[in-house]
């Protein structure tokens, strides 16, 4: 933001290439996402990794949640 970026690209802690980041949490996005708007920067949370079978409901879980907030996916790959 500091160098004119219009979006920032993060991660929470699961479904999240980049796992050993310190990502943003659920608790954390509220209020990150009131911050990016205020400043006229979109927030994108991403999940860029394979969901195992086993991991599905958990994922699911997160977009649910993602959803309630008004955050929906730009986009979506699923490859079975």
């Amino acid at each position: 933001m500091a160098h004119g970026a219009d979006a920032i690209f993060f991660g929470l802690p699961r479904f999240n290439a980049r796992l050993r980041a310190d990502n943003f949490t659920e608790e954390d996005l509220p209020e990150l996402m009131k911050f990016l708007h205020r400043h006229g920067v979109k927030g994108f949370v991403t999940m860029n990794t394979l969901i195992f079978p086993g991991e599905i409901e958990d994922a699911a879980r997160q977009l649910l949640w993602l959803e309630s907030w008004g955050w929906m996916p730009s986009s979506c790959r699923i490859s079975v």
